[in-house]
């Protein structure tokens, strides 16, 4: 079996994922952003909390989107992925979110997402972000 075009297709999908996952997190629509997990996501934030369903993640990004991260803006860039099996991923995703007015703000981060296949769907099966430092 050829695997480069399943990892390209496979590829494709996640992009797409992490595409409508910006575009969810732009506009702090919370129920198409936690579409994008599976039912039973295993969810590591920034801060170390660990949440494991679809619905934690639902109401922290509530709570996000109505408090520190009200207005920000979210980009993905897919720095590394790797298709494990016909129907799970993982990738490595770089994570600027960032703000405007007089306090604007850059955050930066990694995450690392476990994807996986759900009838015709890609989903995120874990998720844990990781905070980069500033170069000094």
């Amino acid at each position: 079996m050829n695997s480069k075009p399943a990892e390209a297709e496979a590829r494709s999908a996640a992009d797409f994922l992490f595409s409508l996952m910006e575009q969810a997190w732009n506009v702090a629509d919370v129920d198409a952003y936690a579409q994008l997990f599976s039912d039973h996501t295993g969810y590591v934030n920034r801060y170390g909390a660990v949440f494991q369903s679809r619905a934690e993640v639902a109401r922290i990004h509530a709570e996000a989107f109505a408090g520190r991260f009200k207005g920000t803006r979210l980009h993905l860039s897919t720095r590394r992925f790797r298709l494990l099996e016909p129907a799970v991923a993982v990738a490595h995703v770089d994570v600027v979110t960032s703000s405007s007015g007089s306090d604007s703000r850059e955050l930066r981060a990694i995450a690392t997402v476990v994807l996986h296949k759900h009838e015709n769907d890609w989903q995120i099966a874990a998720l844990h972000v990781s905070e980069v430092q500033p170069s000094q």
